[in-house]
């Protein structure tokens, strides 16, 4: 098991780095943070649930799932009016997107919490691995 928390946490520091300098745009602008979960489930999604009992909340937090591709549609997708700044951004999150599909096997994203405040956390199996990492992040919705 050591073993697999040492891998786990390399996992979450290559997480870091390839989300180093983005911020998800939102109310707040936030950055993003490597994680990684050592839990018993290693096939199919994981369930709000299974994600409630993971963080260790209580019945009454809110746990929404977003599609993945929905998630990051604002951030990824460039558009006529982008600036010659906002499509490197755009790149820069494609990069990501392409990172973490290559590292997570189907990738989820939950959003945890109230109606302003919400913890993102993008998370998936870690193929080849007995694992599960991601990033997480902070979103402010008015």
């Amino acid at each position: 098991m050591i073993q697999e928390e040492d891998k786990a946490a390399e996992i979450a520091l290559r997480l870091d780095a390839i989300a180093a300098n983005l911020l998800y745009p939102s109310e707040t602008d936030e950055p993003f943070e490597g994680f990684y979960w050592l839990i018993e489930k290693t096939e199919g999604a994981l369930t709000k649930e299974e994600v409630r009992a993971i963080l260790d909340l209580p019945d009454e937090v809110p746990i929404e799932e977003r599609r993945f591709d929905a998630f990051f549609y604002p951030v990824a997708v460039p558009q006529d009016w982008h600036s010659e700044e906002e499509l490197e951004l755009v790149n820069q999150f494609q990069e990501m997107i392409f990172e973490l599909r290559k590292l997570l096997r189907k990738p989820q994203v939950f959003v945890v919490g109230g109606e302003v405040e919400k913890e993102v956390y993008i998370v998936g199996k870690v193929k080849e691995h007995n694992f599960w990492a991601g990033l997480k992040t902070k979103i402010v919705e008015t």
